[in-house]
């Protein structure tokens, strides 16, 4: 079995979820892929103007659900386009190269935009941002028009498993994909489900292997 998280680091209710993955990540032995969605990404991507009024509005929203931090500072900038596809760049570039740093670089980038508004579509943030969690060694596929294909890849991934929103959270048992959860759920709804349906399968199989 393997956890599949598809979610986009500047995607806000994937920010709000940040925690339940964590704890999710470290309560069960089951490995999590990450897959990034592609929320706003090239030329999807939108003019801060036209979206400050509903962002503002839905992360203090986000923040008083789920407890996480906003600084609202970031909505201030000017000409400034809320593009995802770099964010997503770094994310795929890291698994591509030191698997094991995904999700550690996914919600560092998700910690920066959000909680220290910090400009992640600004490629001169990412030496830094990397470095804090030890993944430098992905910067030159980052900085390779390669990093792009492959974020793109994850994109039309998502939309094939018909994933139309983050954060979305799959469950891969015998190439068999099983949607936990699609949009944001609370740990204390999320796990115990989730702790009935692994024992129950973990069960199965080694019924089926005796």
């Amino acid at each position: 079995m393997k956890f599949i998280y598809v979610g986009d680091p500047m995607c806000s209710w994937c920010w709000g979820f940040a925690p339940v993955v964590e704890e999710l990540a470290g309560r069960y032995e089951i490995p999590m892929e990450v897959v990034v969605g592609g929320l706003r990404p090239g030329p999807a991507a939108e003019p801060i103007d036209s979206i400050r009024p509903y962002l503002t509005k839905h992360w203090i929203e986000i923040g008083e659900r789920t407890g996480q931090p906003f600084d609202l500072a970031g909505l201030d900038r000017q000409n400034w386009m809320y593009d995802t596809e770099l964010a997503a760049r770094a994310v795929v570039a890291v698994r591509a190269t030191i698997p094991d740093l995904t999700l550690p670089v996914f919600l560092r980038i998700q910690k920066a935009f959000y909680a220290e508004a910090i400009d992640v579509t600004d490629p001169g943030v990412y030496p830094k941002l990397l470095a804090d969690v030890q993944a430098t060694d992905a910067l030159e596929l980052f900085a390779a028009e390669s990093s792009k294909a492959l974020a793109w890849e994850d994109f039309s991934l998502s939309r094939s498993w018909g994933i139309g929103g983050f954060p979305s959270l799959l469950l891969e048992r015998d190439s068999q994909l099983h949607l936990v959860t699609r949009g944001y759920v609370a740990a204390e709804t999320l796990l115990p489900t989730l702790d009935t349906w692994i024992e129950k399968n973990a069960t199965d199989e080694v019924a089926g292997k005796s």
